[in-house]
């Protein structure tokens, strides 16, 4: 099984890096997006992904520290940003992934319910 660092060069990896300071949840270990079960909540730890696929995930609010939950897994995986937006509490969005794609970025579960 490959690794996130065989995906793309460190320049290409944007990540919390478990500083307390920038993840939610340092204590908790990371695991790949695509491991994530239906309706868990969890913190985006990491994206390894070539420049154009991370704009695009980031213009839609999955970045490092963002609150997601699995809607639906397997091939598209659908995630779905919460808490995006103070005003509402949701953004919202929710995005289809592919498997490589899914595999490519890296959760924490949260204790935190939504």
């Amino acid at each position: 099984m490959e690794t996130s660092q065989e995906h793309a060069p460190a320049a290409n990896r944007v990540s919390c890096a478990g500083d307390p300071a920038l993840c939610p949840l340092p204590e908790t270990p990371p695991m790949a997006l695509s491991g994530l079960p239906v309706n868990a909540l969890a913190h985006v730890c990491e994206t390894c992904l070539d420049p154009r696929d991370a704009a695009m995930l980031r213009a839609m609010g999955m970045r490092p520290c963002a609150r997601i939950r699995m809607i639906r897994a397997g091939e598209p995986c659908i995630v779905e940003v919460v808490g995006v937006n103070p005003a509402t509490g949701s953004c919202g969005c929710r995005i289809g992934l592919s498997r490589d794609l899914a595999d490519r970025v890296t959760v924490r579960l949260s204790a935190h319910p939504a």
